[in-house]
């Protein structure tokens, strides 16, 4: 393979394209996912000049996996001992049975280059400059309870739940720490506050909106059923691969109520901060630059104007398709423009008043400023839309 497959050599020299970079991590990788996406998350992050300085205890096992990646994938020492350091630190180590410590990766994540998915030490403070200027603590709030440690499961992780002869499939989205809201300060709207987010427990998420066929199996019947009629359309959105559609909240509630009652196993709207944690998947870099977004979504530049099947864009690097553009997403929270300036830091549910609900993630008929991770938009309960669908999780 030899250096024209030396990975890092490719994103020291500035290499932009993830789709060439992941032709080459699948020559190398063949079929390890979880290696291809842990390479994806270290190229986005942009992380692999900062870590330097991290201190793995587990030297041995350091080593050798330094060793291989440069004698096998045609990598330079440096950049190996780099990834190493963020993988085993900040994705692999439980799987792996380490114990790290890594300063560097703390600073990034204070600077907000990098979201937690897994946090190490429970009675550190957790702090964080505001859009104000004033920083808040939060160690109080940490306690040897906080966070679910009751797994090894690793981010993006596959569960899959069968109905008849269709399997739903989930991602794990572990416990940690993110910084929500618009890291833009000049575009930035007034709800789109940045502010400091506490999961302390994990989560199982769709990999993909529900869809058509999916609704059939769980429901039955079609989007005709939910009051659509396709002959006052130009548009043929009626497809099994295409996300469901025309769905109000009651719809969702009851997608979920018979779901539960098919598999045994309890599913829900997301919360706004777990819609947003599981979209972003451990980026902030890049993640709403339009160049980004023409590969990831569905939205009005690129999408003809109409709804498109689903797992045709680039996952996330947990594994999650179309969480930005298609069709937007319910959430379970009221909306409140004002809410990010008191929402509590641990696992934040919304207000509990409000008149309309949180929808996220942009559509096939929205502009991208709409599709971005951060952006926040809010129907009624009982809005129907030819944009508008849900994705569940199991908590």
């Amino acid at each position: 393979m030899g250096e024209k497959l030396g990975i890092f050599k490719y994103c020291k020299e500035g290499l932009r394209s993830r789709t060439i970079l992941k032709n080459i991590l699948s020559d190398i990788f063949k079929e390890n996912k979880l290696a291809i996406n842990l390479v994806l998350m270290t190229f986005d992050s942009g992380i692999i000049g900062r870590i330097d300085n991290a201190r793995i205890i587990d030297n041995d096992f350091f080593a050798k996996s330094v060793i291989y990646f440069t004698r096998n994938c045609g990598i330079t020492e440096e950049a190996a001992k780099a990834a190493v350091k963020f993988w085993i630190s900040e994705y692999a180590y439980k799987c792996l049975g380490r114990v790290v410590s890594c300063p560097a990766v703390k600073e990034n994540q204070k600077n907000g280059d990098i979201s937690t998915p897994y946090i190490k030490n429970q009675n550190q403070a957790l702090e964080l400059n505001t859009q104000s200027g004033k920083r808040i603590n939060t160690k109080t709030g940490l306690n040897k309870k906080s966070l679910d440690w009751s797994s090894n499961r690793y981010p993006g992780q596959e569960k899959k739940l069968n109905i008849g002869d269709l399997s739903f499939v989930f991602r794990w989205c572990p416990p940690g720490e993110f910084l929500m809201g618009n890291r833009d300060n000049k575009n930035r709207r007034d709800d789109e506050l940045l502010h400091k987010v506490v999961l302390t427990k994990g989560f199982w998420i769709l990999e993909t909106p529900v869809t058509q066929k999916m609704w059939r199996s769980v429901v039955g019947g079609s989007v005709r059923s939910l009051g659509f009629n396709p002959s006052k359309s130009r548009l043929n959105l009626i497809n099994l691969d295409y996300p469901i559609f025309y769905v109000n909240l009651r719809d969702c509630d009851r997608f979920c109520r018979k779901f539960e009652k098919l598999t045994g196993k309890k599913i829900v709207l997301p919360t706004e901060a777990q819609w947003e944690y599981a979209c972003r998947a451990g980026c902030y870099q890049n993640i709403d630059d339009s160049n980004i977004l023409q590969k990831k979504a569905w939205f009005k530049s690129n999408s003809n104007r109409t709804l498109h099947a689903v797992k045709l864009k680039e996952p996330n690097p947990w594994g999650i398709y179309d969480m930005l553009g298609n069709v937007n997403e319910w959430c379970q929270d009221l909306y409140d423009p004002d809410f990010y300036k008191e929402s509590p830091v641990f696992d934040p549910t919304g207000p509990k008043r409000g008149g309309m609900v949180v929808v996220r993630g942009g559509s096939w008929s929205d502009n991208a400023d709409c599709c971005k991770a951060s952006s926040r938009e809010c129907e009624w309960a009982n809005a129907r839309h030819v944009d508008l669908g849900f994705r569940p999780i199991i908590t």
